[in-house]
């Protein structure tokens, strides 16, 4: 098990950009071989074509100070955890960290997730249903991600959507607090048939249209291959 480092404060501002809900029946689309450009890049951009070079990773979200028109398409999983074939990595005990550009991105969407009321937003920072399978020792792990875990999340980012009012647009994210010191949960300690890094209790924290601070919380993170990834939102269920 890796030492542990310091947990640190992240602060962004996010981008502005116009809702693009992700309709009902993309949401879950049947399985299918993966690739890592599959990864690499939005669900609605173009392909590529054939003669031109591979596309570069997509730089960190250029931030805004507002949260005005916050939807965005939902970002693919990580490429970094899938191999070149799109078969799931193993696990590591890589500790993650709160100033990785990944990380960063992903509290971005899912800060613009709540903002615009569309979970999918946020889809590549929520642990990965691959990953899930290999985690939880039950008979059906797909099925309880989709129906329990994900299904819990989609509700809660619609009720942190909810209590932002409607001065949502004029909401200023400040900052995630991972106040808490990551723990290795070894195999069974949850139920599980592999190792993975937890921490609970982290906060948002944002800034409402009269200039008050606020904080919504962020209930559970687990890792996989050095990532964090939300599990449960808002209390454990």
């Amino acid at each position: 098990m890796s030492a542990l480092r310091p947990v640190s404060l992240v602060v962004l501002a996010l981008a502005s950009c116009d809702p693009v809900p992700v309709p009902e029946a993309e949401r879950f689309p049947p399985a299918q071989p993966r690739t890592a450009a599959t990864f690499g890049a939005a669900a609605s951009a173009p392909p590529a074509a054939t003669s031109a070079p591979p596309s570069p990773a997509p730089p960190s979200e250029a931030p805004s100070a507002t949260a005005s028109g916050t939807g965005a398409a939902a970002a693919p999983p990580s490429p970094d955890i899938f191999a070149a074939d799109g078969s799931l990595l193993p696990q590591t005990e890589e500790e993650p960290r709160t100033d990785d550009p990944r990380f960063e991105q992903n509290v971005a969407r899912l800060w613009r997730a709540i903002v615009s009321g569309e979970p999918d937003v946020a889809r590549s920072f929520f642990f990965p249903v691959e990953a899930y399978e290999r985690v939880k020792a039950i008979k059906d792990p797909a099925k309880d991600w989709r129906h329990r875990l994900y299904g819990n999340f989609e509700r809660d980012v619609k009720d942190y959507h909810r209590r932002l009012g409607k001065h949502r647009d004029e909401a200023k994210f400040l900052r995630l607090d991972v106040r808490n010191k990551p723990e290795w949960m070894k195999v069974g300690r949850e139920g599980n048939l592999v190792g993975y890094h937890r921490v609970t209790r982290s906060l948002l924290y944002y800034e409402d249209h009269k200039g008050r601070e606020r904080e919504l919380d962020v209930t559970s993170m687990i890792s996989w291959r050095g990532q964090w990834f939300v599990v449960h939102l808002h209390g454990f269920e």
